[in-house]
């Protein structure tokens, strides 16, 4: 039987990953600290990326990954509902 709220996971996951990604030195480094191979974050940004149409992370010219403006504003706005998702769900009666 399927975990409450395990359909979100995935997603949650993948926009945590795209919060890790900020000042790391590059994909390659950032999927090496996040323990996936780079073919996969690189897949799971460019998925988000689709989804909202825009550009959330760039490259500055020292190699450094940043989020541009819009991805700023994507973090801001999803980790309250992050944060909510990570909490035990109370309704279920699981604490």
């Amino acid at each position: 039987m399927p975990v409450p709220g395990s359909a979100r996971r995935p997603r949650a996951q993948r926009i945590r990953r795209l919060l890790a990604l900020p000042g790391q030195p590059g994909l390659t480094h950032a999927a090496r600290q996040l323990g996936i191979r780079n073919a996969i974050l690189t897949s799971q940004v460019r998925q988000l990326e689709a989804t909202v149409g825009t550009p959330l992370l760039r490259t500055r010219p020292d190699g450094q990954l940043t989020l541009t403006a819009y991805g700023e504003r994507f973090a801001r706005d999803l980790t309250p509902v992050l944060n909510m998702l990570a909490e035990p769900n109370r309704d279920s009666g699981h604490q």
